[in-house]
């Protein structure tokens, strides 16, 4: 039986303990959900997707759902990192992060729809699909996958749009639609700007095997892995029973969830002009030559020391003391 004394996290790389802070979750539904953007004292929201019936596939109605959610957060001036998981209770866990897209929903077709009108919906669909995957690459503060289980097709698109992505070591990931004659053409889009290789994507995409989380931190998907590992490495669980397995799980779920909230509150502690002008910048820049690039930075290197939050951190640096934010005054 394994125990929570027994278990340490092993990340990938590793980091310091930083201490959680509150957050406001925007759940998902197939059904018409509610969220609040007011009051997020520490800045940090967190978007879950809660389809576990349905393997967490975007379908249309989540898709619209999380394209509502994501520019209320994004109009909301107090958030300074935004969470993305797939669900907001432990119990609700199911081994899936996001399948992708709902292949019912894609076939489906009645006597009564003409070819046309059919197409017409499928191009809808993958429309919405595109600008939500566009919203969260372009968002305005730094967004973080954190994924607990398969992350397949439109469901690894979601992984590779986010700027940072940390998974169980039991996670693994794939664009398996060339298994049913699908090719994951708008994964695709995403999977090449994020990885470290074009032949990485390559393989993934013309092979659709899953590919595991240590794998997918080699190849650049993701930042970090939460491993659960016995203080004794001699002791190999051969044969775990089921409840030695949910109890591994759900450690790892845990480890999961804390890891998070510490690169969240890391980043939201920094200065929120600061990290927004940057991140601007950085997505604007990419696409340049160098020579365009650079006076690009120049101007937002220029624009930033004029702001008061550089000017307090460069004097708080200078005296040894914590700079009070102009976001933050309470700090």
């Amino acid at each position: 039986m394994l125990s929570a004394t027994r278990c340490s996290a092993v990340l990938i790389p590793s980091v310091g303990r930083h201490r959680c802070l509150r957050q406001i979750r925007y759940p998902l539904s197939t059904s018409s959900a509610t969220a609040s953007t007011s009051n997020i004292p520490d800045g940090i929201a967190t978007l879950a997707l809660n389809n576990p019936k349905r393997r967490n596939a975007l379908s249309s109605s989540v898709l619209s759902t999380m394209l509502e959610k994501l520019l209320k957060i994004k109009s909301d001036p107090a958030t300074k990192v935004l969470i993305i998981k797939s669900f907001d209770d432990e119990s609700q866990y199911n081994g899936v992060f996001c399948s992708g897209h709902d292949l019912q929903e894609l076939s489906f077709q009645p006597d009564n729809e003409s070819k046309e009108a059919y197409q017409h919906r499928l191009q809808g669909l993958f429309q919405l699909c595109s600008r939500v995957m566009t919203e969260i690459n372009s968002f305005p503060v730094p967004t973080i996958a954190q994924v607990d289980g398969i992350a397949t097709a439109a469901g690894c698109q979601l992984v590779a749009s986010c700027d940072l992505a940390v998974a169980t070591v039991s996670s693994q990931f794939a664009t398996p639609g060339v298994r049913i004659g699908l090719f994951c053409s708008t994964p695709a889009v995403p999977l090449v700007r994020a990885v470290a290789s074009r032949k990485h994507v390559m393989e993934m995409l013309l092979t659709g095997d899953l590919i595991s989380a240590q794998r997918a931190y080699e190849i650049g998907l993701i930042n970090r892995i939460i491993i659960v590992a016995d203080d004794d490495d001699s002791h190999h669980h051969v044969e775990d029973d089921d409840n030695d397995k949910l109890q591994r799980q759900q450690q790892l779920s845990r480890m999961l969830h804390q890891e998070v909230q510490s690169l969240a509150s890391t980043i939201a502690e920094k200065s929120s002009p600061c990290i927004r002008s940057g991140l601007q910048t950085l997505r604007e820049q990419q696409g340049m030559p160098l020579t365009d690039a650079y006076p690009v930075a120049e101007q937002t290197m220029v624009e930033n020391l004029l702001n008061p939050d550089a000017k307090e951190g460069i004097d708080a640096f200078l005296n040894k003391r914590k700079p009070k934010w102009t976001d933050r005054e309470d700090r």
